[in-house]
């Protein structure tokens, strides 16, 4: 499967392209643990949202959706994500230490 990614802006960024068993899929990346904080703020889930359409709109980084998804405990997206669910949005410059 041929994938082209623009890299610095694809949510897939941070990914690899593997093949298991004749069954290719994106890697997770690795992503630290982010405590809960005070500042911390929250979301609600609509019909429409996607995570990487979230991350876009809270950190303008569609590739940091899996920050979100760590945080939020999403394992098997985008089924995880429900409309009316609140997901945990961690402050930008804290993510922005623990990945860089």
């Amino acid at each position: 499967m041929a994938v082209r990614i623009k890299r610095g802006s694809s949510r897939l960024t941070h990914s690899e392209l593997v093949k298991v068993d004749g069954i290719e899929f994106f890697t997770r990346p690795n992503i630290p643990d982010i405590d809960p904080a005070s500042d911390d703020n929250y979301y609600r889930v609509t019909d429409t949202d996607r995570i990487d359409t979230i991350s876009q709109e809270k950190y303008q980084r569609a590739d940091w959706w899996w920050v979100l998804a760590h945080r939020n405990d999403l394992r098997v997206l985008p089924s995880d994500l429900t409309s009316g669910q609140t997901v945990v949005i961690p402050r930008a410059a804290l993510v922005r230490r623990s990945l860089f």
